[in-house]
């Protein structure tokens, strides 16, 4: 994107794709009484102007009023009004007198008042009877001391160093801090339960490790590489690390896996978006039109191969495909998209295998973005408190009824006038469920929810009851259902290790391969692909797509289905499931809350009842009769379900759910109730901002409260006017044009999220002036916010630990154009003995540009001209010899000096051609990971399990003698030669007969040999004439 200012003072963010964003400043009419030249020279930003393709499409503005002043001057009120396309949407009013705010809707409504303390600080929130106000007071240092709303509350404590000593909750539950000295972060954070974590810091007050109660330690610390930053996240067991490649600007080159797991490894191209990624049997590759829009996307791994193409205009994806190889048995796909004159979806069309689908007309409110009507469903706000949704004719009502804190209170579906479905939630003083009705058809079902101190499900109790003790470290250590209680063990990295008699077992990358006679397997990104039972009980395969969604399912009952994702601005919802075998396709309508609604089949439409969670309870016909019912364990668990055995893709909390496992597949990660917990390691919990102590426990699910949803305990406060205005129904970030278009855009998605990682990254000022003006025109008021304390709740993490380059601190080697430069940061080290070795040593010598890690430590390769130089380098780093291990060896090619630090190892070559020394490396990595391969074939077959090649009878007895199979041969997947750094990687091998390889390769001669005689041909025919 390109930003400007032009000369009125109009700052414009133009992007290639005629994407225009301008910001405005006006004169700031409240001064205009006192000094109509001050209110010129100090303008305030009041606009925001959205384009595409040279169409307005949002205009989002302030207007100031005069301010408005008594006889005797002694009051004062200021006003303002946001206009939304054209229209007045809110006023904002400031009285001096009261020293408060006043937020109006349009009919002049109070929305929500705040009154200020006299150094500004909002005190007091109180919104439309009979929503429950807020209350916040501070000390004099300006820090909160306590929140209350209704029956909620949260005292909070600091020490003489001003540092939070605790926080008390409603409940009479505390969370403590205590503090080293005089550190200003806390080195244990005691829980509810008494539950006590550790906090290890480095140097700088960056977090190195979390020590569990237990006595566990996760660590996490980044470290400055040649070339890279490497950050390893590490579980109790040393051998369980996941180890990340980032640049300078914090983008993922690679991912290794635990062990020897294999790498996925990132390409970008010239313009820094990812071109492509490389893992194991797979690879998905984008390529872009001109403006950087994604143009294709295309995800092959073994049998699967998916490739989807955009057409865009200005922006906005106008049509998309699907094609699915082509030798495949699936149906390409076509979706059309049409936007309204707000650049909000508007119509989906399109066709499967040449058959339209059924239109789907969407409808938003063209101010605030609120969704009106999906196909013929209108969503009504009858007021604050209550949305219905019905169908022209009203023989379909779902109502949904909020508390007076905003929360969902109740559900009532009707069909044909007849009530067929209905929830009542009711909650604690910690904002969590505490009691649930559900009455599907007439019967009645209640559920008491009680939970231990520190949040997690202790008992769920109704005609199923559900008991859950747990350990010192937060695991489940045991589960009760119907009377019938299981024991759960774990292992020291807090994962499940047996359920009862069930044995879990892990490979060596972390992931879970088999829970007693089911078995799964995965690929390198951590995608569940297939699974079976050893029963030959099932079966199934999954294909994902460039998102990592899953996108083709099959089982073995020769059941084929394609999962489509037609929404553009909702990437991850499932709008269609069609069968190819069939030609069937069922559409899939959700609510305003994205919850299931509705599935429109060949038959006719199906209507689907939701608990809180989105997890689809009952099924019922157009008529009113219940096809199917369902009763879910607060962990996910099918448990009874009465009816036919229609199955409509969509599971526990709205995820993807495989019927003959029971797994849940949410956002691309596979969760299974047998354990209640992932079946991967969620690594990106370690790698956020904001991450809590307990985030450690990366297979951990929902922290063990599934019940309820993250994002419902955090954001309960409503100290922040946009808080309000959600109750209302009013998103800024859906009103701004420049927000609600962001989110439409197709963007890759690296496997794990890293955030603020990398060391800095050039931006524009002026690109910087414009985020900090769209983040003005969100904040509501006309008090600036305090920058003390923004925010309340628990402590939520430190940065984490950055660790010195591989020679220690002030010591920097760079890759510059092949060649290694040795300079000196800041004064510490380098005047010393290691920068002086260092640099004399490596000074001008030609890197390679092949890597490895082994056992943790990454492996660099060196070359200097002169053989004759190594006697003299090795008595300089011999005066290393008690900081670094240095050894030497010497072959016919070179001479060789190996040495390692802490976090690498080096070698250098003296006298070898670089091109020379590059393939002998190359050679002696790929050996290597043939070995492992083999060996890893070998323990797959000997373990039942089946291997990365169909083998035969006799060939998998000669592999489990032999450890290889004679005739086959390991052959790389990605070129190692393009891709040097997965010459080391055994998941990059698959294994081929001799005969096949050299067919091909005759057959390549064949064609070259044929070429050339074509081209001697004509030479021949040229010179005769």
């Amino acid at each position: 994107s390109i930003s400007d200012l032009d000369g009125e003072g109009k700052l414009r963010v133009l992007t290639a794709w005629n994407h225009e964003v301008s910001l405005e400043h006006t004169a700031y009419r409240v001064l205009e009484e006192t000094s109509p030249t001050a209110a010129e020279m100090f303008p305030v930003l009041a606009r925001q102007q959205t384009h595409i393709s040279n169409d307005p499409i949002n205009r989002y503005e302030w207007t100031y009023s005069p301010p408005d002043v008594d006889a005797d001057r002694t009051n004062l009120k200021v006003s303002a009004t946001l206009r939304v396309n054209g229209a007045d949407l809110l006023t904002l009013i400031y009285d001096r007198a009261s020293s408060s705010e006043a937020l109006l809707s349009v009919s002049s409504q109070m929305l929500v008042n705040i009154t200020y303390d006299v150094v500004g600080r909002p005190v007091y929130w109180v919104p439309v009877s009979p929503l429950v106000p807020v209350n916040v007071t501070y000390d004099h240092w300006g820090h909160i001391t306590s929140w209350v709303r209704g029956n909620h509350s949260e005292e909070y404590k600091y020490d003489k160093f001003l540092r939070l000593e605790s926080v008390a909750y409603a409940d009479g539950t505390k969370v403590n801090y205590d503090y080293r000295d005089k550190l200003t972060k806390p080195e244990k954070v005691t829980h509810p339960s008494g539950r006590a974590y550790g906090l290890v810091y480095d140097d700088a007050g960056s977090l190195r490790q979390v020590v569990t109660p237990k006595g566990s330690a996760y660590t996490l610390h980044l470290t400055t590489s040649l070339g890279f930053y490497r950050l390893i996240l590490a579980l109790p067991i040393d051998s369980i690390a996941l180890q990340m490649r980032l640049d300078e600007r914090g983008r993922i080159l690679s991912v290794s896996l635990p062990g020897r797991g294999g790498t996925l490894l990132y390409q970008y191209n010239e313009l820094g978006e990812i071109s492509a990624e490389l893992y194991g049997h797979g690879y998905t590759e984008y390529n872009y039109h001109e403006s950087g829009l994604v143009k294709t996307a295309r995800t092959k791994h073994s049998h699967n191969d998916i490739r989807t193409d955009y057409r865009y205009h200005g922006g906005l994806v106008k049509e998309m495909r699907l094609r699915y190889g082509p030798k495949s048995d699936l149906h390409n796909v076509k979706l059309k998209f049409q936007y309204d004159v707000s650049a909000r979806l508007r119509k989906i069309e399109g066709d499967i295998n040449s058959n339209s689908l059924k239109e789907v007309y969407i409808r938003f409110d063209n101010q605030t973005g609120v969704l009106q009507l999906v196909s013929d469903l209108r969503i009504i706000r009858n007021n604050i408190l209550e949305t219905m949704l019905q169908n022209p004719k009203k023989h379909f009502v779902n109502t949904r009824k909020q508390d007076n804190y905003g929360r969902l209170s109740q559900v009532d579906m009707t069909l044909q006038g007849r009530t067929v479905y209905l929830m009542q939630l009711k909650y604690d003083n910690r904002n969590r469920i505490s009691e649930r009705l559900i009455e599907v058809a007439g019967r009645r079902e209640g559920l008491n929810i009680t939970y231990m101190a520190d949040g997690q499900i202790l008992e769920a109790s109704g005609k199923h009851t559900w008991l859950y003790s747990y350990d010192e470290n937060g695991n489940i250590v045991s589960h009760t259902d119907k009377g019938y209680m299981e024991s759960l063990e774990y292992d020291e990295c807090d994962r499940v290790v047996s359920v009862g008699t069930t044995q879990v077992e892990y490979d060596e990358r972390g992931f879970v391969i088999r829970i007693d006679d089911q078995n799964f397997e995965y690929n390198t990104k951590g995608q569940l692909i297939s699974a079976w039972h050893s029963g030959e009980k099932f079966t199934f395969t999954l294909g994902y797509d460039h998102y990592g969604r899953v996108s083709v399912y099959r089982d073995h009952l020769n059941n084929v289905t394609q999962i489509i994702y037609g929404r553009p601005d909702l990437p991850d919802l499932i709008t269609h499931l069609h069968n190819p075998h069939s030609g069937s396709t069922a559409s899939l309508l959700y609510d305003d809350m994205n919850h299931l609604l509705a599935v429109d089949q060949d038959d006719g439409r199906y209507f689907i009842a939701s608990d809180q969670n989105g997890t689809p309870i009952a099924i019922f016909d157009d008529m009113g009769s219940q096809i199917r019912s369902q009763v879910w364990s607060p962990f996910g668990h099918l448990i009874d379900y009465a009816g036919t055995d229609m199955w409509i893709g969509i599971g526990p909390w709205g995820g993807f759910y495989e019927p003959h496992s029971g797994i849940v597949i949410i956002k691309g990660h596979a969760y299974h109730p047998k354990i209640l917990q992932w079946m991967t390691p969620r690594w990106e919990h370690l790698t956020l901002t904001t991450r809590h102590v307990t985030d450690v426990f990366v297979y951990r699910f929902m922290n063990n409260n599934p019940f309820n949803l993250p994002s419902d305990l955090i954001k309960h406060y409503y100290t922040d006017v946009s808080d309000w205005l959600e109750l209302y129904g009013i998103d800024l970030s859906r009103v701004l044009g420049s927000e609600y278009h962001e989110a439409t855009m197709v963007k890759p998605r690296p496997v794990i999220a890293v955030e603020n990682l990398g060391a800095s990254e050039v931006v524009s000022g002026l690109y910087c002036q414009y985020r900090a003006g769209v983040n003005h025109l969100h904040d509501l008021s006309f008090y600036s916010q305090s920058h003390i304390q923004r925010s309340m709740g628990a402590w939520n993490g430190a940065p984490i630990s950055r660790q010195a380059s591989i020679f220690g601190p002030g010591v920097l080697v760079s890759d510059i154009n092949g060649r290694v430069l040795v300079t000196a940061i800041g004064e510490d080290d380098f005047s010393g003995v290691i920068g002086d070795v260092v640099r004399t040593v490596l000074n001008n010598s030609i890197i390679l540009d092949v890597s490895a890690t082994h056992s943790g430590l990454d492996t660099f390769y060196f070359i200097k001209d002169s053989r004759d130089r190594a006697g003299e380098d090795i008595q300089h780093l011999r005066r290393l010899s008690g900081i670094f291990n240095v050894t030497t060896s010497e072959t016919e090619r070179a001479h060789e000096i190996s040495m390692s630090t802490p976090t690498a190892r080096l070698v250098i070559m003296y006298g070898e051609r670089m091109q020379r020394a590059r393939r002998r490396i190359l050679k002696e990595l790929e050996d290597r990971a043939e070995a492992v391969a083999w060996e890893r074939e070998t323990a797959l077959v000997l373990g039942g399990r089946p291997g990365n090649h169909a083998w035969t009878a006799v060939e998998a007895a000669q592999l489990m003698r032999d450890g290889r199979v004679p005739g086959y041969v390991a052959s790389h997947i990605h070129s190692t030669t393009l891709y040097p750094i997965l010459a080391s990687d055994a998941s990059n091998i698959i294994f081929k007969h001799e005969t096949a390889r050299k067919r091909r390769g005759s057959r390549r001669k064949s064609r070259k040999k044929s070429w050339r005689q074509r081209k001697k041909g004509s030479r021949l025919k040229s010179n005769t004439t």
